[in-house]
């Protein structure tokens, strides 16, 4: 079962070229047999590590985003010719997407959410058919402890930088 709600606004008049989206998810499903892993071993007799029979779960997350695009805005036609083909973005990810065992309940799946901010570029060659994008994301790993407060992760550095050039044909 899915369900997602997405909404878009672009405001005209003086905040010509502003933008804003938005989208969230809600999914109930059972993983596939092995594909979560099992912390404290519970799984059935030769697999050990993983869950073998997972119940069904939920997982919901959504993202929000902004930016500010020249050439649809009401300083196009008075921006320097370079400066048009630029839009500045920033968005915000958050998603139940680290998933382990529970450490009781075998069947039961803990999730635990996933945190991003992005900071971004992009550089219209051709419209959405060609562009140059440059984003960097802090990336806010689980650090939440499961319900009987047993379980920490570790604190990892996934921040990142990606330029990516966007070709469609």
């Amino acid at each position: 079962i899915r369900h997602d709600a997405w909404i878009s606004y672009m405001p005209g008049g003086p905040v010509k070229g502003w933008w804003m989206r938005g989208e969230w998810a809600w999914m109930k499903d059972r993983h596939v047999p092995g594909s979560v892993i099992d912390l404290q071993g519970n799984g059935n007799a030769g697999t050990g590590a993983t869950q073998t029979n997972p119940g069904p779960t939920t997982a919901t997350g959504f993202y929000v985003s902004t930016g500010y695009k020249i050439s649809d805005s009401v300083f196009c036609d008075s921006a320097p010719s370079w400066l048009r083909p630029f839009e500045f973005a920033a968005r915000y990810d958050q998603f139940e997407n680290v998933m382990t065992a529970d450490l009781v309940t075998p069947r039961k799946t803990d999730q635990f959410t996933t945190r991003v901010w992005t900071a971004g570029i992009n550089y219209y060659i051709k419209g959405h058919n060609a562009k140059i994008q440059a984003n960097y994301n802090w990336v806010q790993d689980p650090e939440e402890k499961d319900e009987a407060g047993n379980r920490e992760f570790s604190n990892v550095d996934n921040n990142n930088f990606v330029v990516n050039f966007q070709v469609a044909f």
